[in-house]
């Protein structure tokens, strides 16, 4: 073979050999390009899902913001009250008395619990505003209930249907329901239509859990005068009860400082203010009723404590103690 033979043999074997180089090439990449999409596929698509579900849960808070309620503050009145009568032994044999633990505590409860009062003892009357709230109500119910006494409850119209399973089982308890107006509105800045409004709102919203109108109302403020006390009337067939011992808790919310300011003024007959939105009242009245019990105080309900003593509550009177005493 001539050098010109030879030489486009070499040059023939040189493409081959470059294109067979080039073949391999294109093959590995392409290799290489679907391992990489093996390897990062199902984490693009975990990460995109992961988003999404992100993305879902933030629309889903938007639509559906958290109810919260808030504690609703009183200007309160203070009365001085008269010497106390006769002591009566205590009803409970525990020294103390512990905060509800359980569920349960909401949906179990004896009326009356085999309570007998007697007219002539020592009792008091503990009454809550501005309630119910579940967390502050259910360990007041608990505190009363273990040592055989029952208390009243002033509530809001307008929180009944937020709390409507803490009412009933309070209710169910033999505790007295009674109304503290539909929304806290001071009714001697109201019109007859206003006043109005503000009772029958709030009896229908209880009857509605309770099945009963209750008979009571404390006007917000403690704020009453003589049209008050007939609009009311006219409106429900309510008497008005204030109080006679003002534990300013809402100022205090330190358990100590409210035990020690109702044991300093509380005597026979007396009705105390306490409210059941503060944790701190929850405890004051765990460390409370031991205390008056030991005192010989029977704890009753405002009915209970005009009842048994054969005086009544009739609609459109005020009522702060019995007996009245010179306040």
């Amino acid at each position: 073979m001539n050098n010109r033979g030879r030489q486009f043999s070499k040059n023939a074997q040189g493409r081959s050999g470059r294109g067979k180089r080039k073949g391999n090439l294109k093959w590995l990449s392409l290799g290489i390009v679907f391992m990489v999409l093996v390897i990062a596929a199902p984490l693009m698509i975990n990460g995109i899902l992961s988003n999404m579900g992100k993305a879902l849960m933030v629309s889903a808070e938007e639509y559906l913001p958290a109810v919260q309620i808030r504690p609703i503050q009183e200007a309160v009145w203070v009365y001085h009250t008269a010497p106390p009568a006769a002591a009566v032994q205590p009803t409970a044999a525990s020294p103390t008395a512990q905060p509800a633990e359980s569920p349960a505590a909401e949906t179990t409860g004896e009326p009356n619990g085999g309570r007998v009062i007697d007219p002539n003892q020592k009792m008091v009357a503990l009454t809550f505003d501005d309630g119910p709230y579940t967390p502050v109500t259910k360990r007041i119910v608990k505190t009363l209930e273990a040592y055989n006494g029952r208390g009243t409850f002033f509530v809001v119209g307008n929180r009944v249907k937020d709390y409507s399973k803490i009412l009933k089982r309070t209710y169910d308890g033999g505790h007295q329901i009674a109304t503290h107006t539909w929304s806290h509105k001071n009714l001697k800045k109201l019109s007859e239509h206003g006043v109005a409004a503000q009772v029958t709102k709030s009896m229908e919203a209880i009857k509605s859990v309770i099945g009963e109108n209750p008979t009571l109302l404390r006007p917000p403020y403690g704020a009453v005068d003589k049209t008050v006390k007939q609009r009311v009337k006219d409106a429900g067939g309510l008497a008005l009860v204030n109080w006679s011992v003002d534990s300013k808790d809402w100022k205090y919310k330190n358990a100590d400082t409210i035990v020690k300011t109702i044991m300093d003024n509380v005597k026979d007959g007396d009705i105390v203010l306490m409210h059941d939105l503060y944790e701190s009242t929850a405890e004051a009245v765990e460390k409370l009723v031991p205390k008056l019990v030991e005192k010989g105080y029977q704890l009753v309900t405002v009915e209970e404590l005009y009842t048994t003593r054969g005086d009544t509550l009739e609609a459109g009177t005020l009522h702060f103690k019995n007996p009245p005493g010179p306040d």
